[in-house]
């Protein structure tokens, strides 16, 4: 039997905010009407692959139901949002919008454990900056380049506090360790604040891909 690695992105149930309709498109083009505040999302992953299998569960007039994320065309439930965008591939797939900003949208998609593809597009979906990365490697250019994603994003989306605030939480690591032993209090000091400096916890900011509402 085929071991499965579990991530869960996220979990949305119980009271609703929102006034209109929540509903999925699927490829096909069928729109289904889903009872607000009722979806969830799943990520499972196998360890002999890199390819990560997402389903969207939803219930519909009370009856519960799934899709495969890959069979989204366009979908409004929640805090997410999703599009279908021809960007990192041939052929369209779908994408979470995690910001929209003047004229501007941070988009992202990933099938897989290795790559997190993320585009700043403007309103004709002309990409303006390709943030892609690989979740894997913490090293040299890959390093680099994670740096560069939390910096273009500040630059891009900084005037929102909101979201800023959320990027700072992936950045750093702010879990607090209890030791009986004193001598290892001294040594890991679990009061301070350690500075992600590999930028690991990036991922987790684009693993749950809600859309981030600009207040300030």
């Amino acid at each position: 039997m085929k071991k499965l690695l579990y991530s869960f992105f996220f979990m949305f149930m119980g009271i609703n905010s929102y006034s209109q309709n929540e509903y999925i498109i699927d490829k096909k083009g069928e729109k289904i009407i889903i009872d607000n505040g009722s979806t969830q999302m799943s990520s499972i992953g196998s360890d002999k692959t890199n390819s990560l299998f997402t389903l969207i569960y939803y219930e519909q007039n009370g009856k519960k139901k799934n899709i495969n994320f890959l069979d989204v065309k366009e979908a409004r439930y929640g805090d997410y949002k999703i599009d279908t965008y021809k960007l990192a591939f041939d052929k369209e797939f779908p994408y979470f919008t995690l910001m929209e900003l003047n004229g501007l949208k941070l988009v992202h998609f990933s099938k897989s454990k290795l790559n997190n593809f993320v585009y700043i597009i403007d309103n004709n979906n002309n990409v303006i900056e390709d943030l892609s990365f690989n979740k894997r490697k913490h090293k040299g250019e890959a390093l680099d380049n994670k740096k560069r994603v939390d910096t273009i994003l500040r630059k891009y989306f900084g005037q929102c506090d909101e979201f800023i605030r959320r990027l700072d939480r992936y950045k750093y690591n702010n879990a607090v360790a209890e030791y009986k032993s004193k001598f290892l209090q001294k040594i890991y000091k679990p009061n301070e604040t350690d500075t992600n400096e590999e930028y690991n916890n990036l991922d987790n900011f684009f693993d749950n891909p809600l859309l981030q509402e600009c207040i300030n």
